[in-house]
Order: structure tokens, then sequence, then C-alpha cells
């Protein structure tokens, strides 16, 4: 999908309307209280000029195609009242459409391109995130509570892209990207945790171990046969991305360094990220999209064991920039450069990763894999 989004072209719209902007509709608050002072949400729709003759697009937060389903235009996510409404009003179910594509779609979904300001918000969270990263890996203790360990976030009220993650032994194998539990955390134990806020997201998954002395004799390759490939794999993916990259060639560059087997994917390599921790994915294979300016991501390759249980992960986000944006973000946001400038030569000088001009590294834990978290100035370097 490109201008051509969920049968709309995008100067068919005249009118943009909320319900909000339109009065009350109290069917939107708690039940049980006072229904007596809106009007029904017909009468509502009909007074944005909805009727007969109009053409009606839904947003909500995802949209189809129609290799998983049929009329994919036609299905919509929001309530069914809402839905019922609308067709009556149109008189024809065809003239509801689910239009959220128009700003999720990959190729050129308008919530894609990020301003200085966004990325300088993105930058605070992926701070944050990543300093509580910091403070959970190097203050894991065997014999701790997975609720105790999500402490070291500090969410501190802040709004959360998801839900904390903290899971270990063999609710890790189960339930991998669950909530934190009263489980304890053992000594050997496979762990995956992971902390987001609008705008970021940070995970982390090994075992809880100092060396693979610690890990179960089925598991003593972990480090040749999972984790360094794995690594490699990131490697490739942030040297493959850039400006004008199509991103199935990405895809393509990740591939070559995993051992299928030994691991294959479990989602796309990356995604965008925004206020919401995945917004959607160019990431797939063949994908002819072209990366542009502004656009925000998430290294995302979640490897899925084929022998012996193994885990690991690494999520951090990155935004593209050209020159220009480059530029005004030196510039209106000199703090959140320096920062940026500093997790570049990290990467490149220490860790060894090359990294176009136009990659700019949100967090402070950039291109760092510890993969046992009793040792956590162990890292992988190239």
């Amino acid at each position: 999908m490109d201008n051509e989004l969920c049968g709309f072209q995008r100067s068919e719209y005249k009118h943009i309307a909320t319900l909000g902007a339109m009065g009350q509709f109290q069917s939107f608050s708690l039940p049980g209280q006072d229904r007596s002072k809106s009007r029904k949400l017909s009468s509502i729709l009909s007074g944005c000029g909805i009727g007969r003759a109009s053409k009606v697009g839904t947003v909500g937060w995802k949209y189809f195609g129609g290799e998983e389903i049929e009329a994919p235009d036609l299905c919509l996510e929001i309530p069914s009242y809402m839905a019922d409404t609308l067709r009556e009003l149109t008189g024809v179910r065809e003239r509801v459409v689910n239009a959220t594509g128009i700003f999720q779609n990959p190729s050129d979904g308008l919530r894609l391109i990020n301003s200085a300001d966004q990325i300088a918000l993105f930058e605070f969270a992926a701070t944050r995130t990543s300093e509580g990263m910091k403070r959970l890996i190097w203050g894991l203790k065997p014999g701790m509570r997975e609720y105790e360990v999500v402490r070291f976030y500090q969410a501190d009220g802040l709004p959360l892209s998801c839900h904390l993650i903290a899971s270990s032994g063999e609710k890790a194998k189960k339930m991998g990207l669950s909530s934190p539990s009263d489980n304890i955390i053992r000594l050997g134990d496979p762990f995956i945790t992971g902390f987001g806020l609008w705008g970021a997201l940070n995970a982390r998954a090994g075992f809880v171990a100092a060396s693979e002395a610690d890990l179960p004799k089925k598991q003593k390759r972990f480090i040749e046969d999972f984790a360094a490939p794995y690594f490699s794999a990131v490697c490739r993916w942030y040297e493959a991305i850039g400006i004008g990259v199509r991103a199935g060639d990405v895809v393509k560059a990740v591939m070559k360094s995993i051992p299928k087997s030994r691991w294959d994917l479990a989602l796309n390599p990356g995604h965008y990220i925004h206020l919401d921790e995945w917004v959607s994915s160019p990431f797939y294979p063949g994908s002819k999209i072209r990366l542009r300016s502004g656009m925000a991501f998430q290294v995302d390759i979640i490897p899925v064991s084929k022998g012996p249980f193994y885990l690991a992960n690494m999520e951090d986000g990155i935004v593209l920039a050209d020159r220009k944006l480059r530029d005004e973000v030196s510039q209106k946001h000199p703090d959140c450069w320096g920062r940026i400038q500093k997790r570049r030569d990290f990467m490149m000088g220490t860790i060894g990763i090359n990294l176009k001009p136009e990659i700019l590294p949100l967090c402070n834990i950039p291109g760092i894999y510890a993969p046992f978290f009793l040792s956590p100035e162990k890292v992988f370097v190239r």
C-alpha cells in the first residue's frame, strides 16, 4: 500500500472529526454513570455530516491485508456499536472502511516520520529505559523474585509502551514475554526482561549465570552455538540499515548470520517504534520499502531455538536522520545530541560495529550484549 490506502485516496478525506469534538457522549463513561445528558451516537455522527453519500474511514491501531482475511478494508477494529451505527447511517457496508494504514502502513504511514523534537523525546525515554536496564542487570541476584528485580527499572509513573517484563526458569520457556510474578530466580535459569516507555524499549535475555560453568550440561555450548551467531546477526542489522536502504536487504544481511539448524526468527528482525512499542514493520523477506530520514526503529531479532532451550535477546532503538535533521537535533537539543555522539563513538570504537552517519543510537546500552546476567562486565565485541 502506497498512496492508495484501504480503498481511500488521501485527497478523499474532506472532514476529520472525533466524537469528543461533537459534544459529550456519556456512553464512553463508566457503567452505571448518567446517560441522560448526551445525544445518541447516530445523532452525533449525523451531525458530523455522515449520511447516505458519505464514505467513512475508521482509525484504530491495526489494519489488515488480503493474505490474512477476506475483504480486509471492511475489517474494523472499533467497537461493533460504532461500526453498526456508521454502516446504518451510510446505508452501504462497503462505505465504512478501515483507514488505519494511512497512519501505520510500513511504506509511507504518517506516523513513521519524526521531527527533531520527537527524536529528543524518544531519546529521553530510551535513556530512562536503558538506565533502568543497567540497574537491573547489575542488581540481579539468584534468590530474588521477578517482581523484586523490576523495581530496578524505577518507572516512576511515566507512561509505559508495554507491560514490564520479567520471566525466569520454566516460565521463561513457556511465557517469555509475561509480566513479573513471585517466581524465584535461580542460578542457571534462562531469564528475559524488558522495560518500555512511550518512544522506547530495551530488552535483554540470557542466563542467570556468571559463565557457561553455571549452565546445565545440555546448554554448555550456549555461547558458541547460539549467543555468538545471534550477536553477529544484530551487528549485521546495524551495519545494513540506513537511509535509502531497502528493508528487504537488511533482512537478507541478518539471515546470513543465522545458523538455521540451531535457531530461526520468531518475528520480523526489527520494526518501527513510536509512542506504541510496535507501529508496523518494513522488515520482511523481499521488502522493497526504502528507509527514510526521521524513521525510528527498534532492533528486535528474537531467536527461536531448535535444540536445547537457549535464550538471547537485545532490543534497542535508533533513528535515521539525514544531515538536515541531524543539524536540527544538534541545534535544538545539544545535550541529547552529545549523548548520541558518545553512543556512536562507543559502538564503533569499543563494540566494533560500523555505523552509517545517519544512525542515531537513542539508549545508554547501545550494542551491548552481556549473555550472562551475573557477569555484566563480559560483553560481546567484534
